[in-house]
């Protein structure tokens, strides 16, 4: 008998958020909601294209849009649900046995 096991048994695939069939580019999306400008978009890509760095890297780097504008749009585009931890108040504590240790 074997001991493998199939993960489509471990996880349902509907419950994971599937990115759409039809994968809008970055720099449409973003010029879609208003977020750059297609000038902006130019800006960026050339950045990319120079410095090898993804296009939402460039864009941050220059200044074209902040990071709490650019992660939702990318989440939403992969299918992946986005969360902002600043908004989260996270206690930090001990681990029970652990305390002084680390």
């Amino acid at each position: 008998m074997s001991d493998h096991v199939s993960y489509d048994k471990i996880i349902s695939m509907d419950k994971i958020p599937q990115p759409s069939n039809k994968t809008n580019l970055l720099g449409d999306i973003l010029i879609q909601k208003n977020l750059i400008t297609k000038e902006q978009l130019e800006i960026g890509l050339n950045e990319h294209r120079k410095t090898g760095n993804f296009l939402g890297t460039a864009l941050i780097k220059l200044g074209l849009i902040k990071e709490e504008e650019l992660y939702p749009v990318i989440s939403k585009q992969i299918g992946i649900p986005y969360c902002n931890l600043k908004n989260f108040n996270i206690i930090c504590m001990p681990l029970q046995g652990y305390a002084g240790k680390i």
